[in-house]
């Protein structure tokens, strides 16, 4: 019975006032955060639409409270990762269904919504693929990347028939 929204170009007001590219909200709660580079600027990249980011912590960091996930895309290359970490901690969705693979060192928008944003899985991947941890007495918060959450899932539905009798 959740409710999810997506919106574009909402204004949030804080110290500057910004209009991030798309919010995903659950339950009226701004869980992802996509910033997007227009494919056909001058020269887009995806470190662009991560630094734009990096403002709206500074200028609205009320919308990062509830965030689970930040996306970056530059209409190329998508990446999805924690708000809080660097740039070489973002990574591509590679997979829709955990079997089939796109290749190369990028992947598509269509892979990342179809193969994380989906709703149950999103859900999912909130619950039990994000997680602080305590390093140098400051909280980190990661997330798991596609080949692990698909790995967990996988590595549960075996242990789960292999613990059932009959």
């Amino acid at each position: 019975a959740n409710t999810f929204n997506v919106v574009n170009q909402l204004p949030i007001h804080g110290k500057n006032n910004r209009r991030p590219d798309v919010l995903l909200y659950v339950n009226g709660l701004p869980l992802v955060v996509m910033e997007l580079k227009n494919p056909w600027a001058e020269a887009p990249t995806v470190e662009h639409a991560w630094t734009q980011v990096q403002h709206y912590t500074h200028d609205i960091p009320q919308l990062f409270d509830f965030n689970a996930l930040t996306i970056v895309s530059d209409g190329i290359t998508t990446l999805h990762g924690q708000w809080p970490a660097g740039m070489e901690w973002y990574a591509p969705w590679k997979s829709i269904n955990g079997v089939d693979v796109e290749p190369g060192t990028t992947a598509t928008m269509k892979t990342l919504v179809e193969g994380l944003l989906a709703p149950e899985r999103l859900l999912r991947y909130v619950r039990d693929f994000v997680v602080f941890e305590v390093a140098n007495e400051r909280i980190t918060k990661k997330g798991a990347k596609y080949h692990q959450y698909f790995a967990v899932q996988k590595a549960a539905e075996r242990a789960l028939a292999a613990a059932t009798p009959g």
